[in-house]
């Protein structure tokens, strides 16, 4: 295949994190390109990797996920921010969208599930 879907993860949590890259790095046209536990460097890290796809769990500190979101989507307008939500219906997911994501999905979503919706909120950032 072409060129792969570049992934930033960002996710607090180091054990999803590693288990994104698991799912994410089995596939043949994605491949992760970083990851961070918070936002402070994002920004930095985005210019520098040049990712295609950037999942936000919407739980990040400093100052907020809906910053960091809000950031990357107007910053890198090439980018596509997936929010990572950890609770069906969370509110914060609603603003996640009205800041700039292009899509949700739950943390506790299959394997398929996951790949799915990174492929149909991104199919333009596909090696093209």
């Amino acid at each position: 295949m072409g060129n792969k879907v570049r992934i930033l993860i960002a996710d607090r949590n180091r054990m999803m994190r590693e288990g994104l890259r698991a799912i994410i790095e089995q596939t043949d046209d994605m491949d992760v390109v970083g990851e961070i536990e918070d936002d402070s460097a994002a920004l930095s890290l985005v210019e520098r990797l040049r990712p295609d796809v950037a999942l936000v769990d919407i739980e990040l500190k400093e100052p907020t996920s809906l910053d960091l979101i809000d950031l990357l989507s107007h910053s890198s307008p090439r980018l596509c921010v997936i929010a990572m939500a950890t609770y069906p219906d969370d509110p914060v997911s609603h603003r996640a969208l009205r800041r700039g994501a292009a899509t949700t999905f739950l943390k506790a979503s299959s394997r398929d599930d996951i790949l799915e919706t990174i492929r149909r909120a991104c199919p333009l950032r596909r090696g093209t």
